[in-house]
């Protein structure tokens, strides 16, 4: 603090604007700091010759005589006048102790600097609703109360750092002016980051998680993330260390209708992008999975909803799973591209469905024009022909259940319920189609309109030629059907359980091109008895439909409901009697001796001759 003589700055200060004193610097400006002259324009300045200056103002005006003062003291205490007189001094309790520090009672009021004796520029400054801390002619802080009030560090921007310590951290709170960053924790260096956090393992800010945040206000967000980032990562995480904890994890039990993970990309750019893409790409790590989702509640478990609204031609794909072994196999592998695996074991009761694979893929065209064709699904298996190679483009198996359908095929309008295209040629094709009442078609088409064989294998051979003909057993049928085999039997079994005159029937019919039945043969059951017995019947059609011709019963008696002509020489009948033969007597045929109708008749008998 300047001081001339016995008068500080703020009294020269004083005494100037009470106009007693004129100062000037070199330069003609009025201050005080580099005092070159003194003008005393009210008063007299004298010196006592050993440094001391004093500066006598005014004439009169002051009183006169001795100056009084109480009868006692306090040591040190600085006197104050008693009254207006000027000449009676009082105790006060101000105390300036022998090392001139000052002890005030009360407050103390400035009119606006307080200096560090013999350092100008380090002061506290008090002007209107504002106090200012300077150090070395630095601004440290401002205090300010305005419109808005506020407390302010380093007003001035220069390289100041703030520094906060605790207990065990030397930099608790760190602002670093060069760098404009800070830093909170346990960083003694130059913060990494705008605002870094760090923590200790062991000491210090160590022992609770290094940064929580709690927000009781249910109506606004907890952290809001603003970023203009173009080329870098806005969140970027490396947890190299991470072993058995989770690197991100999210909990949300009270969920209605939000979402625990919510990922918007609203971006117009026709790039190719991911918007959310997971790598788990170790090669080492065999047991990993890139991606699992559990869901135990709610009835679905991964929903894609995929919406294309563009019009130009484009090659639209709902899931795409690219899914390739890089390495090379020396031992077996299996590889799944999908693999569903569903489980229903607590049902008792209702009825239950379950789909392993549901695909209902739907096109419509607004327009009667170009081409709408709708895969299901569209199954293409590949193998080489290195090894011992098979390729099975699907293979569907059905089990446990009281009744199994290995495939159904439900085709509606009309259409073809099932086609085989050609392995050789794909123009040519083996097709089923089922239409009303269950009337099946199976056709063979060759589309270089040549002839198409359908022929079964089975431990032989099953053919049916493009004429019509069937051959089982017999790859050149010769007939429409044709059994060939060491054992060409053919079984027709009525699996009705009945038991009853001509019950439990089998019958091959015999029809003419307007579809009506000329003949019939049928084998039945005879009697109502729980037994085996059957009978053999032969029809033919007399022009009113299907009549008796020839019966043969369980006792394999034999009846004719028409004449019997017999074309050979010979009627023969299964008899131990020798040399008997059947004739009508009018009502029945009757063993007769024919020795003796050859006497009577002039027959003439092998080895006899007879005449009438």
């Amino acid at each position: 603090m300047s001081k001339i003589g016995n008068y500080t700055r703020q009294k020269l200060d004083s005494l100037i604007d009470a106009g007693s004193l004129t100062v000037e610097e070199a330069d003609g400006s009025p201050s005080v700091s580099n005092v070159t002259k003194i003008k005393v324009t009210n008063g007299t300045l004298t010196d006592d010759g050993s440094g001391t200056v004093t500066l006598t103002t005014g004439g009169g005006g002051g009183g006169s005589g001795d100056v009084t003062g109480p009868g006692s003291s306090t040591d040190n205490a600085v006197a104050r006048f008693d009254g207006t007189g000027g000449k009676t001094l009082q105790n006060s309790g101000v105390i300036v102790d022998d090392s001139d520090n000052m002890t005030l009672p009360g407050d103390l009021t400035l009119n606006e600097y307080i200096y560090h004796n013999g350092d100008a520029d380090t002061y506290i400054r008090f002007t209107d609703d504002d106090i200012n801390f300077q150090a070395g002619g630095v601004n440290f802080i401002d205090l300010t109360e305005d419109t808005q009030n506020e407390i302010t560090f380093n007003e001035a921007g220069v390289d100041v750092d703030f520094r906060v310590e605790t207990a065990d951290e030397s930099h608790m709170l760190f602002i670093e002016g060069s760098s404009n960053r800070m830093s909170i924790g346990d960083n003694t260096g130059s913060p990494g980051a705008t605002l870094e956090v760090k923590n200790n393992a062991s000491a210090g800010a160590t022992g609770v998680p290094l940064v929580q945040l709690n927000n009781n206000d249910t109506d606004k967000q907890c952290l809001d993330i603003n970023a203009g980032n173009i080329d870098a990562n806005v969140v970027n995480i490396t947890a190299n260390d991470v072993t058995t904890a989770r690197v991100l994890a999210i909990g949300a039990d009270g969920l209605t209708t939000g979402n625990a993970l919510y990922v918007d990309d609203n971006s117009s750019n026709t790039g190719t992008r991911n918007t959310a893409l997971i790598i788990q790409n170790n090669a080492a790590a065999i047991a990993a999975t890139a991606l699992a989702v559990q869901s135990d509640g709610g009835v679905t478990g991964v929903k894609i909803d995929k919406n294309y609204s563009d019009t130009t031609e484009a090659s639209i794909t709902g899931l795409l799973i690219d899914f390739d072994k890089t390495g090379a196999s020396t031992s077996d592998n299996t590889m799944y591209g999908i693999q569903v695996d569903m489980d229903n074991l607590s049902a008792t009761n209702g009825n239950n469905y379950m789909y392993g694979l549901y695909v209902t893929p739907r096109l419509t065209h607004d327009a009667d024009a170009g081409g709408a064709f709708v895969y299901g699904a569209l199954i293409n298996a590949q193998g080489s022909s290195n090894g011992s190679s098979f390729v099975q483009g699907a293979r569907i198996e059905a089990a446990g259940g009281d009744i199994n359908y290995g495939l159904q095929l439900d085709v509606e309008d009309g259409g073809v319920d099932l086609r085989i295209e050609s392995s050789a040629d794909n123009g040519d094709y083996f097709q089923i189609q089922t239409t009303t009442h269950g009337a099946t078609t199976i056709t063979t088409v060759d589309d270089n309109a040549a002839a198409a064989d359908l022929t079964f294998d089975l431990d032989g051979a099953m053919v049916v030629d493009a004429v019509g003909g069937m051959g089982i057993g017999d790859a050149d049928p010769g007939t429409l059907l044709q059994l060939k085999g060491t054992a060409p039997y053919l079984t027709l079994q009525n699996s009705t359980s009945e038991n009853s005159a001509g019950g439990c029937e089998s019958k091959i019919i015999f029809e003419d091109h307007g579809n009506n039945a000329l003949g019939q043969i049928e084998v039945s059951h005879v009697g109502s008895s729980n037994d085996e017995k059957g009978q053999l019947i032969l029809r033919t059609n007399n022009d009113s439909g299907l009549q008796a011709a020839l019966t043969i019963s369980e006792a394999q008696n034999v009846t004719i409901a028409g004449d019997l002509t017999i074309s050979g020489d010979d009627l023969y009948m299964n008899t131990n009697t020798n040399r008997y033969i059947l004739v009508a007597d009018g009502t029945n045929y009757n063993p007769e001796s024919a020795d003796a109708i050859g006497a009577d008749t002039g027959i003439i008998i092998p080895g006899q001759m007879f005449s009438h």
